[in-house]
């Protein structure tokens, strides 16, 4: 069931609801280096079809736990480490989305989502100085402010 694509996974539905999700797990640091607590960051992403209009969209979830052994469950939990993927220096609009979100699903949001999912060394190849890691973080942010 579980096959590797491109670097990241790609699982195919057990049921009709999705044509497919794809599933990684990726670690998380403070950018500033302040802090040494991590985030593990798990991200699911299916591929579904909005209940009202039938138009299709991106159903993106975040799971996560810190180093401490702590998961995160609610906003205050993002802000307690520096690490979480949703917390930024410049803005905290995108805690809210800390769980997930939806996004419209187009050419943009599917080469966008192939990114986001690629394992830290294909994603090197393609993000010239930026870290895979601060990459994926500014994806995952940018993505969210297409929430529907």
């Amino acid at each position: 069931m579980d096959t590797p694509m491109n670097g990241y996974h790609m699982l195919t539905p057990e049921n009709d609801e999705s044509e497919y999700f794809f599933l990684n797990t990726f670690l998380f640091t403070d950018p500033s280096g302040d802090d040494d607590v991590t985030c593990l960051t798990t991200i699911c992403v299916k591929d579904i079809k909005q209940s009202i209009n039938q138009e299709p969209l991106w159903d993106i979830k975040l799971s996560s736990v810190y180093s401490t052994g702590q998961k995160v469950f609610s906003y205050t939990d993002v802000v307690e480490y520096n690490s979480h993927p949703m917390l930024s220096r410049n803005s905290n609009s995108y805690i809210s989305n800390f769980k997930g979100f939806q996004i419209i699903k187009n050419d943009m949001t599917q080469i966008m989502i192939e990114y986001l999912m690629m394992e830290d060394q294909e994603l090197a190849n393609k993000t010239d100085t930026m870290t895979p890691q601060e990459y994926r973080r500014k994806t995952l942010q940018c993505l969210s402010q297409f929430n529907v």
